[in-house]
C-alpha cells in the first residue's frame, strides 16, 4: 500500500510539471505471446504483450531528472532516449541564415577585388542550413539502483551554410 502511495505522489508530480498539450502517445501496441512447440509452430497464445509508446516535451529543462525518475517510479520501465532542440528554433537559424549571406557577400567583394574584378550581381543561393537536435541515447530499465538519473544537457548549435553565386565583371 505504500509503494502504491508512492507512485501516486509521482504521478501527482509530473502532472503538475507537464502540460497536456505535451504529452502524446506515439505508438501503442498489443502483441500474442504464444506458447511454441518443438518445431516452433504454435500451439496456444499465452498472454498478450502491451506497450505505450509516449513522446513527452519537458520546458524546464533543470526538472528533467527529476521527471525521469517520476516516470520510472509511477511504473514506466524503459526510458529509450532523450532528445533534445530549441524551441524557437525558426527565428534563430532566420539570424543565422542573415549573417551567413552577409559574410558570404563581404567575402566575395574581398576576393572578387583581389583578383581585380567586380561582383556584377547575385546569380544564386544555396541553402545547406542545419536545425539544432540531438538526442541521448539512454536506454533505462526500472531497477533497484539509487534513482538519480543524470542529464548532461550541453550545448546546441544553429548553423547555416549558405553558397551565393555572383556573376563578375572587369574592374
Amino acid at each position: 500500500m505504500k509503494q502504491q502511495g508512492k507512485e501516486n505522489a509521482y504521478q501527482v508530480f509530473f502532472l503538475e510539471i507537464i502540460e497536456d498539450q505535451d504529452v502524446q502517445t506515439s505508438s501503442f501496441n498489443v502483441n500474442p505471446q504464444f506458447k511454441r512447440g518443438p518445431n516452433f509452430e504454435i500451439i496456444r497464445i499465452t498472454g498478450y504483450e502491451i506497450s505505450n509508446h509516449v513522446r513527452i516535451i519537458v520546458r524546464d529543462l533543470d526538472k528533467l531528472g527529476q521527471i525521469l525518475d517520476a516516470l520510472i517510479a509511477a511504473g514506466s520501465n524503459r526510458v529509450s532516449s532523450v532528445g533534445f532542440s530549441i524551441e524557437n528554433n525558426k527565428e534563430i537559424l532566420k539570424t543565422a541564415r542573415t549573417s551567413a549571406v552577409a559574410y558570404a557577400t563581404r567575402t566575395a567583394g574581398i576576393l572578387a577585388g583581389a583578383a581585380g574584378v567586380q561582383v556584377r550581381k547575385l546569380i544564386a543561393i544555396t541553402d545547406q542550413s542545419t536545425s539544432a537536435l540531438y538526442a541521448v541515447p539512454i536506454i533505462t530499465f526500472a531497477s533497484g539502483g539509487d534513482g538519480k538519473v543524470p542529464i548532461a544537457i550541453g550545448q546546441l548549435k544553429v548553423s547555416s551554410s549558405i553558397t551565393l553565386q555572383f556573376e563578375l565583371m572587369n574592374a
